[in-house]
């Protein structure tokens, strides 16, 4: 008797915990899913899932915790990150996706994310249009009207993908200066310390020109110019690309401080002569064209590189513009 009403017990037991186990496992196979396509912590899954009712609920529950998680760590320093690179047929792109530590930077999903943010500013970037006068120019784009762009090939904008990116990483996210420079006929471009193709510590673009089309030769020629100035920009850290450029008050202020560690009394024609060769010297450390060529072994200033290599190929070699980010 005591057999029997043992085997019955196990049968019924059997019975009333199958559906159970069958039930832990779907739960356990939703969960899996729903941190495989938000990257959200284990934890957070977890807690959408109880909160909601099926997959597309939970991961509407986890993107308004990221935007709400987003908000909270905005406030956070985010000094670190990736520069990430962008170029095309006659434009280079720019972008810096900060984060509050360097640790991230070897994150992945960190790295897919700086990849959708060029992304998304290249097609933001593709409404700019040209201007009337095609010169080369350098142009910001607006970060918020950025955030509010589709990423293409995804059905979100890029805010929510930096707002997910936020939950699951954990660190401040937010995207830095995004720099546009074209028209570029002859582009070089450059990124140092890569962590993947296109993206690493800081990044430059170069943009040259000559009056009349070049020869494949004569391409590869300047090309090899350009890339090497982007090598060089990225050493150096120019502010300018020549004196022109330098804006009235910067220059006035300079020779301000100049005058100022003079001893009083000397002759104004002396003080002149003095803040003037000071000028000189702050021109060749700020200035792309004065500056010693970093990267060519004569160490020549970057405008007599220049025109040796015009008369290489042939024309004169216009130095257009440059863009430079960087981390920190």
């Amino acid at each position: 008797v005591c057999a029997t009403a043992a085997a019955m017990f196990c049968r019924f037991a059997q019975a009333r915990l199958a559906p159970l186990g069958r039930r832990s496992l779907a739960n356990l196979a939703l969960l899996k899913e729903l941190r495989a396509v938000s990257g959200a912590p284990v934890g957070d899954c977890k807690k959408a899932l109880k909160e909601c009712d099926g997959l597309d609920d939970a991961l509407d529950w986890l993107r308004k915790k990221g935007a709400l998680t987003a908000a909270k760590k905005a406030d956070r320093a985010s000094s670190e990150g990736l520069v990430g690179l962008r170029t095309g047929r006659d434009f280079g792109l720019l972008l810096h996706l900060c984060s509050e530590t360097d640790f991230v930077a070897r994150n992945e999903r960190f790295q897919t994310l700086v990849n959708e943010a060029l992304d998304a500013a290249e097609a933001q970037r593709a409404a700019l249009g040209g201007n009337a006068t095609g010169e080369t120019r350098l142009v910001p784009l607006d970060v918020e009207k950025l955030l509010a762009q589709a990423v293409p090939g995804v059905d979100e904008a890029l805010g929510d993908r930096v707002a997910a990116a936020v939950t699951a990483i954990r660190e401040n996210i937010n995207i830095g200066r995004v720099l546009v420079l074209q028209p570029a006929p002859i582009l070089g471009s450059y990124v140092h310390r890569s962590v993947v193709e296109g993206i690493g510590s800081a990044a430059a673009l170069v943009a040259l020109s000559t009056p009349e089309p070049l020869a494949d030769e004569q391409k590869e020629d300047a090309l090899d110019v350009a890339k090497k100035l982007a090598m060089h920009v990225v050493a150096a850290s120019p502010r300018y690309l020549n004196e022109a450029d330098v804006p009235k008050d910067v220059i006035d202020s300079e020779k301000a401080i100049y005058a100022e560690t003079l001893p009083p009394g000397k002759p104004d024609h002396i003080v002149e002569k003095i803040t003037m060769g000071k000028m000189k010297k702050w021109f060749s450390e700020n200035c792309l064209v004065r500056q010693a060529h970093l990267v060519e072994e004569s160490g020549d200033p970057v405008d007599k590189v220049l025109e040796e290599a015009s008369k290489r190929i042939g024309q004169p070699l216009s130095l257009d513009g440059f863009a430079h980010l960087k981390v920190g």
